[in-house]
């Protein structure tokens, strides 16, 4: 019996020696944790003091009347030992300059604490002052990209393609102070080019333009208990692309599209508070004329009614992922057709993409891009009426891509 209470007491004090470790172990990771905390950061919107102390350094000192604490950090970015190595980046003008007198600000109430220099709207400043984006507009951006473009084509697969993506110019403009805001799409020279076989697809410009309304369009109103009011709202807008060109490489040669002009009206079915995602459809027309290497006497113009369905849905607030999605419908009606030549034709097209940041360049973002589409078309002689499936994964250099818009 006094053995098992021993067994029993010994227990109890070790279960008590093993509580103590580990509140003492809690403390010293508590107290680590705190010490490691993000130290203050400087408000870029506050004026900053260029001061110097008594050795000459130079600092950056942001004080607060109100808590009485005085921020400050070195005008040099540093090296991991402490050392100066090169002025800060991506500062904002100094409010005054002075003597950095530590002991002066003391005596006036003030608590001094070392954090880090301001830093504008989508950039970063680490602990040693480096500074670099973290915020990426890839609506308002310049691209090159390539990649791996497999493909199955008559249930022949094809793991040798490849593809080169390019885009001139990609702006967008939105000013939320409006009494009906609009964001307004630019894209200007974008294209692909894949070969093993050769196909290539780009355009002039394409312009869209989405509407928030304010102002109801319609508005009903109920009574069955407590009387409510229902608004509908327009999310009509417009679309349109100029110049736009399709090679192919069939079985007789190479066929050419022109694409000479697409109008459309569009309807955001889902739209993003500030009009930077969507989800819409659209529905118009386009003339078009098909040229073909050889075969002349199939050379025909064509009007083509079109219907599609478009995503674009960035997913995060800084901008690294995005979503786009397209499924259309268009249907060349030959003008005018010669005897012999085909009256009638049907393109369908379904895509799905997806993009990610991985890292940055200079602060230019380089991309993960992948997307899977599926078509089918009778449009060309001799060209596959069969559906096509076809993947990508590649790379994407981004120039500009400023930070996003607030």
């Amino acid at each position: 019996m006094n053995k098992v209470a021993r067994a029993v007491g010994g227990s109890g004090q070790t279960r008590r020696r093993q509580g103590r470790i580990a509140a003492a172990f809690t403390l010293l990771l508590s107290s680590t944790v705190h010490a490691e905390e993000a130290p203050l950061q400087m408000d870029w919107e506050k004026p900053t003091r260029c001061l110097r102390d008594g050795k000459g350094l130079a600092w950056r000192v942001q004080c607060d009347a109100e808590t009485r604490v005085c921020v400050y950090a070195p005008e040099d970015e540093l090296d991991a030992d402490g050392n100066r190595l090169r002025p800060l980046e991506r500062m904002p003008p100094c409010s005054d300059e002075g003597l950095f007198d530590q002991d002066a600000l003391r005596a006036d109430g003030f608590r001094l604490v070392q954090g880090v220099p301001p830093t504008p709207y989508g950039w970063y400043r680490d602990r040693f002052g480096k500074v670099f984006q973290y915020n990426f507009d890839l609506h308002r951006r310049l691209y090159l990209g390539g990649g791996w473009a497999p493909e199955i084509r008559d249930g022949e697969q094809n793991a040798r393609r490849s593809v080169i993506e390019f885009g001139l110019l990609e702006w967008q403009s939105y000013n939320p102070l409006d009494r009906n805001p609009k964001r307004h799409r630019l894209r200007l020279v974008e294209g692909e080019l894949r070969l093993a076989p050769f196909w290539a697809t780009g355009y002039l410009l394409r312009y869209d333009v989405s509407v928030k309304r304010r102002d109801p369009l319609v508005r009903f109103t109920t009574f069955f208990g407590e009387p409510r009011r229902y608004d509908m709202r327009s999310r009509m807008g417009m679309f349109l692309e100029v110049a736009g060109l399709e090679v192919r490489d069939t079985a007789a040669g190479n066929a050419t599209v022109w694409r000479y002009g697409t109008t459309n009206l569009t309807f955001d079915l889902w739209q993003s508070s500030d009009l930077y995602s969507f989800f819409r459809i659209r529905g118009g027309g386009l003339v078009e004329r098909l040229l073909l290497e050889q075969g002349a006497t199939q050379n025909r113009t064509s009007l083509t009614p079109n219907v599609a369905a478009e995503l674009d849905w960035t997913l995060d607030a800084n901008g690294f992922h995005h979503l786009t999605g397209l499924a259309s419908l268009e249907s060349p009606r030959t003008i005018n057709p010669r005897d012999g030549q085909q009256t009638f034709a049907t393109r369908l097209r379904g895509e799905l993409g997806y993009e990610v940041i991985a890292l940055a360049l200079n602060d230019q973002p380089i991309s993960l891009r992948f997307s899977t589409s599926a078509t089918r078309r009778d449009d060309i002689p001799g060209f596959s009426t069969g559906w096509i499936y076809s993947a990508t994964a590649g790379l994407r250099f981004s120039l500009w891509a400023p930070a996003r818009n607030r």
